[in-house]
């Protein structure tokens, strides 16, 4: 059982690491994934329903 905790705890890790990696980087291209899904000429109204969707 040795062998299986030692390969447990580091996958684990970099499981935890990488969610919180996509995480970050969802929450910080927001606004520019907004942006992709609305027309050219767009109102504040456009954006903020687009916004939570």
């Amino acid at each position: 059982m040795v062998f299986v905790a030692g390969g447990l705890i580091p996958a684990r890790f970099l499981t935890l690491i990488s969610h919180l990696t996509i995480t970050i980087v969802i929450l910080w291209s927001r606004e520019e994934n907004v942006k992709a899904c609305l027309p050219f000429e767009y109102t504040a109204d456009d954006y903020a329903q687009k916004d939570v969707e």
